[in-house]
């Protein structure tokens, strides 16, 4: 299987980044987490909670693998990059 081709992100510029849902944690109870795919060099598998979510759009228990969505990035001192402010797109 041929990777995916990588594209450096250029940090000098402020603009969301795109990617697909890759995997969904649903702890019963606890909300739910997961990971998204980025060809956004460094961050191909960023960590994402429910709470990220943007209101109004899609629900947490709505979301699948596969599923495109743009989101911020913000660095976690304890627990590294986390998607935020995330929105899904056609």
């Amino acid at each position: 299987m041929k990777e995916a081709e990588v594209i450096p992100l250029d940090t000098t510029k402020i603009e969301r980044i795109e990617g697909t849902i890759s995997k969904i944690f649903d702890e019963e109870g606890k909300g739910g987490f997961g990971f998204i795919a980025s060809r956004a060099k460094p961050y191909t598998r960023i960590f994402f909670h429910w709470t990220a979510l943007l209101p109004n759009t899609l629900n947490f228990k709505e979301l699948t693998k596969g599923t495109k969505v743009r989101f911020d990035l913000v660095k976690f001192e304890d627990k590294g990059w986390r998607a935020i402010k995330i929105e899904v797109i056609d």
